[in-house]
């Protein structure tokens, strides 16, 4: 028999052996004023997580979309919620794929980030974030395993197919050249 197929206990059980990374959360108390949440799990659950936690923004929204692939940015201050969300799917599977995208969507006191490494950051306000990402079934941790590093263009592989699905994305929603 060889000595390397050796039985052991598997700790954790399925669903965390089968995961890129931990999900779940920390959250801060920088201030009276300020709460800041950083949100990790796999790619495909944090995009979803980001634009369904959208729905809790005010219908009114101001979005910045940042392309590191192909070096644009566009901003738009008066954005239909809705048409956010729409925008985002339009992107959704090569971001997934490839990152390299940041969105931001400001409400009135709240700000929801999704960055190049697809983590989510979210500041506000008050604390009500907490429960709602409770409720999406994430666990608040003590610290969370980040993958945030710092982006160069020149280390990015070319991704046409995202760099032209953010663009449409960005002229839908009319936002403008930054």
């Amino acid at each position: 028999m060889f000595p390397f197929f050796k039985d052991r206990p598997i700790e954790g059980s399925l669903w965390q052996r089968f995961r890129a990374a931990p999900e779940g959360f920390t959250v801060q108390h920088e201030s009276e004023r300020l709460w800041q949440w950083h949100v990790v799990a796999g790619g495909e659950r944090i995009v979803g997580l980001f634009s369904e936690l959208l729905t809790q923004l005010p219908d009114r929204v101001a979005v910045e979309i940042a392309d590191a692939h192909a070096d644009r940015r566009w901003a738009g201050k008066d954005c239909d919620r809705a048409g956010v969300r729409g925008a985002l799917e339009m992107f959704k599977t090569p971001l997934m794929a490839n990152g390299g995208v940041e969105v931001t969507v400001f409400g009135e006191a709240d700000q929801l980030t999704l960055n190049p490494v697809l983590e989510l950051f979210i500041y506000a306000n008050s604390e009500r974030w907490t429960e709602i990402l409770l409720d999406a079934g994430l666990i608040e941790q003590r610290m969370v395993k980040t993958q945030s590093w710092r982006l160069k263009r020149s280390g990015l592989t070319p991704a046409p197919d995202l760099s032209s699905a953010v663009a449409g994305a960005a002229e839908s929603l009319r936002l403008a050249p930054a």
